[in-house]
């Protein structure tokens, strides 16, 4: 954005801390579709390695002379950080984990987007392909963040079986805390890369000689085999990167969040064939 009117609320955080959830901000300089949350740095190992540290790396003590672990303060209160729990980046500093450390971590909108294909022929013979893609663009797996928290009674995935179990543990995957804790607060631990190229259409045809044609009567003929949305190439780890993207602002005044994947069904393999005559 160059330039922003000043009758809209822009910036929009969570009033309190809460999983799952993402800040979103339109500022001049930056694009729609940019979303904020915390810059995860993995999981504490154990109680020791949530103790806070000077620059010099002495650890901290309050005024009552104990060690000050790392905190996190939300919708479910204050809760002291202990082994197994997330690391979330500390933005300013302070020893508290809370919606002031929400920092830009991604962007929805791709920074391009087209489609193109080619078509070749040998005799009667043709091949014709059409291309669709989307570089350069994030996507929140809300998917993924949904099947790995360890926070109820639905099933997650086996992800989960390399978490955080006992004290020393180094591992990408907090503990389980049901009902409780912050280990999935919406960071770039679920942000991943949605560049994608998509082979919407690859189409066969072959068109018989007209000379073994004529003694049938018939001017043309020729069959086809196409087939939609064959092969896909992303990094990607979910089922289908191409997320809507239609975030802006919403009736209510407010901007929606674009770039959210919820594991909506990707589109399926089709194949037709056909015969094309004329007399």
């Amino acid at each position: 954005m160059v330039e922003l009117p000043d009758n809209i609320d822009y910036m929009q955080y969570p009033e309190v801390m809460k999983n799952g959830e993402y800040g979103q901000s339109v500022e001049e300089g930056d694009a729609f579709g940019s979303f904020y949350g915390f810059r995860s740095l993995g999981v504490y190992k154990d109680d020791a390695s949530t103790l806070i540290r000077d620059a010099g790396g002495n650890i901290m003590y309050d005024l009552a002379g104990k060690p000050i672990q790392m905190r996190y303060i939300g919708d479910k209160g204050t809760r002291i950080a202990s082994g197994g729990d997330a690391i979330y980046d500390d933005a300013n500093k302070d020893g508290v984990i809370d919606k002031y450390d929400l920092v830009y971590i991604g962007n929805s909108m791709p920074k391009f987007t087209g489609g193109g294909g080619f078509s070749v022929g040998y005799k009667g013979l043709r091949l014709t392909t059409y291309f669709h893609a989307r570089l350069k663009y994030n996507i929140i797996n809300d998917a993924r963040m949904r099947s790995e928290n360890m926070q109820g009674y639905d099933n997650q995935s086996i992800a989960v079986l390399s978490r955080w179990r006992y004290e020393g543990d180094e591992t990408d995957i907090p503990k389980a805390l049901f009902k409780n804790g912050y280990n999935w607060l919406g960071s770039d631990r679920f942000v991943e890369d949605g560049s994608f190229i998509r082979m919407k259409e690859l189409s066969l045809k072959y068109t018989f000689p007209n000379k073994s044609l004529k003694r049938y009567g018939i001017n043309k003929l020729s069959v086809f085999v196409t087939g939609y949305d064959l092969f896909i190439w992303s990094k990607y780890s979910g089922q289908n990167p191409e997320v809507s993207i239609n975030g802006g602002l919403g009736s209510d005044g407010k901007f929606n969040l674009g770039g959210k994947d919820t594991a909506k069904t990707p589109k399926p393999r089709r194949l037709s064939m056909g015969l094309s005559i004329q007399f």
